[in-house]
């Protein structure tokens, strides 16, 4: 990430910035964008991601039992970005 056009940006604009493609950033680099001015972080592609791993995880089990496991992949990775 280049800190210094979130800067540049920042200072420039009066709405709430948002980090679009944060998959893959590390969370060093999410936190100095937050502390930057950054209020909004998508991280979908990493939540889907999670999910996959999940369904294949559980392919072979009952639907209530799958969709519960990926809800839970989805939630804990989602958790472990703050």
């Amino acid at each position: 990430m280049n800190f210094e056009v979130v800067k540049r940006v920042r200072d420039a604009v009066s709405v709430p910035l948002v980090l679009h493609g944060a998959s893959g950033i590390s969370d060093a680099d999410i936190k100095t964008a937050i502390s930057l001015g950054i209020a909004k972080i998508n991280i979908h592609t990493e939540l889907c991601q999670a999910a996959m791993v999940a369904v294949k995880e559980n392919q072979d089990q009952p639907f209530l039992h799958l969709e519960r496991e990926v809800r839970k992949a989805v939630k804990e990775r989602a958790l472990g970005k703050n």
